[in-house]
């Protein structure tokens, strides 16, 4: 092909594409909705400018070969501009015609024009790759989950965990599961072992030292590929997690159309403890921590397709290392049954030379931690005694309570505790859950809440009491989790006695009745204030979500257990409760409510009034 033809084919295809270009535009201006598409446009666009530079024209007229592959290929990324979400298997393999740069050179071609060849040719192939990796992506789409390699550009699980089957790791926030160290007990000790203090003159402290400063001597060393990054690491690892074997493995599933290609595996005794992704550097785009999920998510459809029930009612819980530059982040993967799960364990880790020692016995304290955790894991796993069932979306680590009231108990009695599900289907109170205790021959339903920090058991037990709180039978408490508060379940009507019920005075007061009775209600609410006063204890958040009345089938106010000339409240939520002026308002709190005091000030005898005064006056209009 001559020079001047195939320049004068190269004129008349870009002005023929002008109104290709224009419609483009058009086409990325409306894909708000659809970032993973206009990220394919955008490439695509950019791609197809390298393929018409004027440098690749001039070279590619020497090379028919090359010349055949640059049109062919214009004429792909055309198509992939122009069609409308339709995608196929014909048009990813054309996009993936292999453009190779030549061997030899014209001798008329200066060092200059070669170069300028060179970084043309590179452009178009990685620019090529980029689109094809962007296309199957969206080919696969409407198929199956993208292979673990393709989930962790952005454009990608962004799309994806919008998806019901999408895998809780936070990605967005709303994809959450429960705290994994409230899900497998591994979890919670590795917690508390990494940010124990590391023991002293014991060989396995010694040796994770060691490693520790091998790893932050390297690991801040320039890798240009993930594969130099990742054996530099498994050098300083060594024999680090003995008799545990590290393996590159393909994981696969019959349920899935993608396999998983982990860079390490760590093995003990038949059970996969550890998965480790690699990437090169921090800020490339690509997320090793979305990567692990993904072969995380693919491990666990193998479990399932192959019946492997043992290990799935343990909720098979490993631990995900992803290695990012020089920084070490550390998560967990636990399937609970419904939904698989991953979540960071720590913050990460820097891997990198410090003078003063700090990083490296941080990071030595990390390993250790690690190693013991992957010994209790196998130990675990080992176990012959067939797994307790549990339910999804259920703590597992909180097997029995000790009883506040011990009747025919010893002191050291533990009553079983059994979970059976959320109390509430929304996530806007995440940590409560009803369970099942034995009672005679039968099994009673108790209120299981879960607190991270300070719970006002003194008041939630005073009002106990005075018949004003539902009775506190127990608490669980274990290190490095939340306590867990057993409590009286106030039953909602439809699934209590067919006499009575509880409902919330927010939702009683929505009731078209609801004004027959505010007298009788402000006659118990101004009771329990009078007895908090007088006991000196505050409540800090006494909203009418947070009061419980009693109903009966008629859903009016039931007169058992009320307070004379009044009806029967009960309060719950005592997070902030506490004695007089010995609590104080939280820094994280609604602020559109006209709270008594600022937040971090102390709440007092008389502000649990004054905020039921902000409230009470509108919340039940009068009887008509």
């Amino acid at each position: 092909m001559s020079t001047s033809s195939t320049s004068a084919g190269v004129a008349s295809k870009r002005k023929a594409d002008e109104s290709v270009e224009s419609s483009t535009a058009k086409r990325t201006k409306k894909s708000g909705s659809d970032p993973l598409r206009e990220e394919l446009l955008k490439q695509a666009t950019s791609l197809l400018d390298a393929l018409e530079d004027k440098t690749l024209i001039r070279t590619a007229k020497n090379w028919e070969l090359l010349e055949e592959d640059r049109l062919c290929m214009i004429r792909i990324v055309k198509k992939i501009i122009s069609s409308d979400k339709q995608y196929s298997e014909a048009v990813l393999k054309g996009i993936r015609i292999p453009l190779d740069l030549p061997d030899e050179w014209p001798q008329q071609f200066t060092h200059k024009q070669i170069d300028a060849s060179r970084a043309i040719i590179e452009e178009v192939i990685e620019g090529a790759q980029n689109v094809a990796q962007l296309y199957e992506a969206l080919l696969i789409s409407t198929k199956a989950a993208p292979s673990p390699s393709l989930y962790n550009h952005i454009h990608v699980w962004h799309e994806w965990q919008k998806k019901e089957n999408a895998i809780l790791c936070l990605r967005p926030k709303e994809k959450h599961g429960l705290p994994l160290w409230i899900l497998a007990d591994v979890f919670r000790q590795f917690r508390l072992m990494a940010k124990a203090p590391l023991p002293k003159d014991t060989v396995a402290a010694n040796v994770a030292l060691q490693v520790a400063y091998d790893l932050c001597d390297q690991m801040g060393e320039a890798f240009l590929k993930e594969k130099e990054r990742s054996a530099r690491f498994q050098d300083c690892i060594g024999s680090f997690f003995s008799p545990g074997q590290w393996s590159q493995q393909s994981i696969s599933a019959k349920s899935e159309i993608h396999s998983a290609y982990v860079d390490g595996c760590l093995s003990m005794e038949g059970i996969i403890c550890i998965f480790r992704e690699v990437k090169v550097e921090l800020g490339e785009g690509h997320d090793a921590y979305l990567q692990l999920a993904r072969d995380y998510q693919i491990y666990i459809a193998r479990l399932r397709d192959n019946n492997d029930h043992v290990l799935l009612q343990r909720g098979a819980p490993t631990f995900l290392l992803c290695l990012i530059g020089p920084v070490l982040l550390i998560a967990g993967g636990f399937w609970d049954g419904v939904s698989t799960i991953v979540q960071p364990l720590l913050q990460p880790y820097i891997m990198l030379f410090d003078m003063l020692d700090g990083l490296q016995q941080d990071l030595a304290g990390l390993l250790y931690a690690l190693k013991e955790a992957v010994g209790i894991l196998v130990s675990s796993q080992r176990e012959i005694e067939k797994p307790q069932k549990f339910n999804p979306k259920v703590p597992r680590v909180y097997p029995s309570f000790k009883p506040l009231t011990l009747k025919s108990l010893s002191s050291q009695d533990e009553v079983p505790l059994t979970f059976e599900s959320p109390l509430h289907q929304s996530s806007s109170k995440p940590l409560l859950f009803l369970a099942t205790v034995p009672e005679g021959n039968s099994k009673a339903h108790r209120v299981v809440k879960l607190v991270n920090s300070q719970y006002g058991s003194n008041v939630h037990q005073t009002l106990v009491k005075h018949g004003l709180a539902p009775v506190l039978h127990g608490y669980c408490h274990l290190d490095g989790a939340p306590t867990a508060y057993v409590m009286e379940y106030l039953a909602p009507l439809s699934t209590s006695s067919p006499s009575e019920g509880w409902k919330t005075l927010h939702d009683f007061a929505e009731s078209h009745d609801a004004g027959k009775y505010k007298n009788d209600i402000w006659t118990a609410l101004d009771h329990l204030l009078t007895i908090m006063e007088n006991e000196r204890v505050v409540h800090g958040d006494l909203r009418a979500n947070n009061l419980m009345i009693k109903v009966d089938t008629k859903g009016s106010p039931s007169t058992s257990g009320a307070v004379e000339g009044g009806v029967c409240l009960k309060v719950v939520d005592f997070d902030w409760a506490g004695n007089d002026g010995e609590v104080c308002y939280p820094s994280m709190r609604n602020e559109s409510i006209p709270w008594p005091a600022g937040a971090g000030e102390p709440i007092v005898i008389g502000y649990d009034r004054k905020l039921v005064d902000t409230w009470w006056p509108t919340l039940i209009p009068p009887s008509k």
